[in-house]
Order: structure tokens, then sequence, then C-alpha cells
């Protein structure tokens, strides 16, 4: 409690000698010397929660009580990653090249490329290749520990 100007408020923080409140449930922050403080009583902390809670009518209204609960979200989503063709030779290249592009051991200089591997999974999405997406390397990549 402010005792300066009889206001309620939230410790956020202290800095330089002050201490800097919010008004329950929010708003604009003041600062006030911590010797002007004092504990608020039981009526001004009930008061204080009246501001912050809502009412009991108004929680039972989908619209205008509390948030829905959270929704749980899975951490990864789900692989969308294209599969490659069995038996089909540029699709079992692209595949091998796309490994070597995310892993960077296959490469020229060990290195990774995300982007070139995103244009692999491309090339084996376009089964049956006609027209080719792009242009993978003759040779399959050098396989290296």
């Amino acid at each position: 409690m402010d005792t300066t100007s009889d206001r309620i408020g939230e410790v956020r923080r202290r800095d330089e000698g002050a201490v800097y409140l919010v008004p329950p449930g929010g708003g604009r922050e003041w600062a006030v010397r911590p010797d002007q403080l004092r504990n608020p009583t039981v009526e001004e902390r009930a008061r204080a929660l009246t501001w912050t809670r809502p009412g009991a009518d108004r929680a039972r209204s989908p619209h205008r009580g509390s948030p829905e609960p959270p929704v749980n979200l899975p951490m990864q989503a789900p692989a969308l990653e294209p599969v490659p063709v069995e038996g089909c030779e540029a699709c079992a290249h692209a595949s091998a090249w796309r490994r070597a592009y995310r892993t960077g051991k296959g490469t020229a200089d060990g290195y990774t490329n995300h982007s070139a591997a995103l244009d692999c999974s491309l090339e084996i999405r376009n089964h049956p290749h006609e027209p080719r997406v792009m242009g993978l390397p003759i040779d399959a990549p050098a396989l290296r520990p």
C-alpha cells in the first residue's frame, strides 16, 4: 500500500532506492520510496483480489470469463517428408543426396545444406520425375565417417 497516494499496488522491481508498483491487474507503473509503503489490510487485499479475478457470473460465460485451458501441441510436427518410391533409381539417388546434405557426410566440403536437402525432397515428391525438378550430382555421395 502506497501511503502517499493511498493506492494499492504490486511490487514489480526495486531500483536505486525506489520501489516500482503497478495497480492490481496491470496498469501504469509508479515509483515510491520503500519507507512510504505498508502491508495492505485484509479489506484492501480482498478489494485488490476482486479487481484482478473474474466474477462468478462472468466465469460461467463462454465468452467473457477466464480463458480456455491451453492446448497441448506436440513438440515436433509429424514428418511430412516424401518417401522414395521403391525401385526408382532417381528417388533412391535423391534420397541418398538428401541424407548427405542433412548430415554433411558425403558432401565435398563436409557441411550441411538444408536447402539442397529440401530440393532433394521435392525431387522425390515429383516422381515419376518428368520433368526433373533439380539437377542432382551424377555420382553418388561419398560416405564419410
